[in-house]
């Protein structure tokens, strides 16, 4: 009894074809730096403003409340 071993496909190739190139990143525009540069000093201006003149306990009960869930998001989790 013989045995038939199959033969490769022409299009069989034992390497990967070649990966296109990947275009290579672009630098940012100097404006824009600029522009988030600006965006993030107003926030921080902002945010430094909001807390001044509070004290420490006034202060971490503001975090508190900004990252604790509101109540029905708290009894909706406690349903399901």
């Amino acid at each position: 009894m013989a045995i038939r071993v199959s033969t490769v496909p022409p299009s069989f190739s034992p390497t990967p074809p070649a990966s296109p190139r990947l275009p290579l990143p672009r630098r940012p525009d100097p404006r824009q730096q600029l522009a988030r540069r600006l965006v993030l000093r107003v926030l921080r201006r902002v945010r430094n403003d909001m807390y001044a003149g509070l004290g420490a306990e006034q202060y971490w009960r503001t975090l508190d409340w900004i990252y604790t869930a509101p109540d029905y998001v708290r009894e909706f989790r406690a349903e399901v």
